[in-house]
């Protein structure tokens, strides 16, 4: 009876472990997906406005003309909707140029229980 108890124990270990891999995955593709739409976006939308530079363009009277066929860079701190997760790139990005270190190798960067998560350190 132990043994049995013991191999089924051990058979649903390991289907719980895949389906934790299959979900980080899941995840990663997503978050990766995000990033990029938002990076897309965040460039269409530099010579018009976009919802973290405001609409000051569209409520003067003076055309924007300056800077409007400029690329500029974006970033990873403007980044709002990728930096709402832990493990986005960006959020990951901008951990590893601050020095932080993983709680575990193979793991997703996790903040400090005490640390203030509205304000991401840049």
């Amino acid at each position: 009876m132990g043994k049995s108890n013991n191999k089924d124990s051990s058979a649903q270990l390991m289907a719980l472990q895949k389906r934790k891999r299959e979900i980080d995955e899941e995840l990663e593709k997503m978050e990766r997906q995000i990033y990029e739409l938002e990076g897309a976006y965040l460039e269409e939308t530099q010579g018009v406005g976009n919802v973290l530079r405001g609409w000051e363009s569209f409520l003067s009277n003076k055309p924007q003309t300056k800077g409007v066929n400029k690329k500029l860079k974006i970033k990873d701190s403007d980044r709002l909707f990728s930096l709402s997760s832990v493990t986005s790139p960006a959020t990951v990005a901008i951990q590893s140029s601050s020095g932080r270190i993983e709680d575990e190798p193979n793991s997703p960067t996790r903040t400090q229980p005490d640390e203030d998560r509205s304000h991401p350190s840049t």
